[in-house]
């Protein structure tokens, strides 16, 4: 007697979890546009104060921090590289 396959069976949570990263992505992109507005508009109002200057400047690297900290942890547990800014350097051991 010989065993077939005769049927596949699909993983459909992870088509579904990839839909859900893609769309928390193009959320964030927006977010992100919106917020790069608000910034602007904000640095160039001359009525803003220097310590709102500076509490945005905190903010904004924070972020980044942030971003690059999940750039960082996705890409060190994947072949050995992780993705700095533009480029993909070696983990180090």
């Amino acid at each position: 007697e010989q065993i077939a396959m005769t049927h596949k069976v699909e993983r459909k949570v992870t088509k579904t979890i990839k839909s859900e990263i893609l769309e928390r992505l193009e959320k964030l992109k927006s977010e992100i546009n919106d917020m790069d507005d608000y910034v602007r508009k904000d640095v160039n109002d001359e009525n803003l104060r220097d310590e709102d200057i500076f509490r945005i400047n905190e903010k904004i690297k924070d972020l980044e921090k942030q971003i690059l900290n999940v750039i960082e942890g996705y890409w060190s547990n994947r072949d050995g590289y992780i993705m700095t800014i533009g480029h993909y350097v070696p983990v180090p051991h």
